[in-house]
């Protein structure tokens, strides 16, 4: 179905909304201590430019993390930004925001801090926190992953709960798989899937994500794709039946900037 570029962004960034509040679980967990990350060191080929320590897939974090020093601007879709720095190996900030004509009051601002750890060889587990203030509302997620892999060709899932300052959190999973791969010197393949399904009261079953590709440069990166999104509603009352099934697809593309540490 043909859209336009600012119908296609506003459905990115509610995509993006829709994940954020949705996505990811309450965690409470204690990690062994472990080595520090060597992988990206071992993998370190110099005819290949760097192209970051495989933190982020489009918009979903992996279990990997930024090392100390390195640091990212990411701009989605031309009206979200986010900025992450690596304080350690295993723990990084991040804020974000969106200014998309139109969304008004649902423009979002917030933070988000990770902590992630090696606990096998080539296996990450990532726990971490968005923190959103959006139409006057604080909600956000907290989530929990794992990512096999090196930052050049990774597996992630993941799993968790949305919440709001207000409600608490919600008892609907939004379940997460993604991946990346390396074809080459400078190009990638990614992909990442949400799967929302609920089964009491209002059901809902809804298949979001991005799949494209990504160009890589020492300091900057560029990715292009596809947004997707279909779903199902139904509600029963005892009177009448609501029901709405409908999808869209849309343009994706993001502009990264690494900063900091490359190495």
């Amino acid at each position: 179905m043909p859209l336009s570029l600012r119908s296609a962004s506003a459905r990115l960034g509610g995509l993006v909304v829709l994940g954020t509040v949705l996505a990811a679980a309450p965690v409470c967990a204690q990690v062994a201590p472990t080595a520090p990350d060597t992988t990206a060191k071992r993998q370190a080929n110099p005819t290949r430019p760097y192209a970051g320590n495989g933190s982020r897939l489009f918009v979903g974090p992996t279990g990997r993390n930024l090392r100390r020093g390195e640091g990212t601007v990411q701009d989605i879709a031309v009206f979200a930004l986010t900025v992450d720095y690596g304080i350690t190996d295993r723990f990084s900030i991040g804020v974000l925001g969106t200014f998309a004509p139109g969304f008004g009051n649902y423009n979002l601002v917030g933070i988000a801090p990770k902590f992630s750890a090696l606990v096998a060889e080539r296996l990450h587990v990532g726990v971490g926190a968005f923190g959103l203030y959006v139409a006057g509302t604080a909600v956000g997620l907290t989530y929990v992953n794992a990512t096999l892999g090196t930052a050049d060709h990774q597996l992630t899932a993941g799993v968790g709960f949305g919440f709001s300052g207000s409600g608490g959190f919600g008892s609907t999973p939004l379940l997460m798989l993604g991946g990346a791969t390396r074809l080459g010197r400078r190009l990638f393949l990614v992909d990442e899937t949400y799967l929302l399904h609920t089964s009491s009261g209002r059901r809902i079953s809804a298949l979001a994500g991005v799949a494209g590709g990504r160009a890589v440069w020492p300091r900057l990166s560029a990715s292009l794709g596809l947004a997707y999104l279909a779903y199902d509603y139904r509600e029963q009352s005892a009177s009448s039946t609501i029901s709405n099934r409908n999808g869209a697809v849309g343009p994706y593309a993001d502009v990264t900037f690494r900063f900091g540490r490359t190495r």
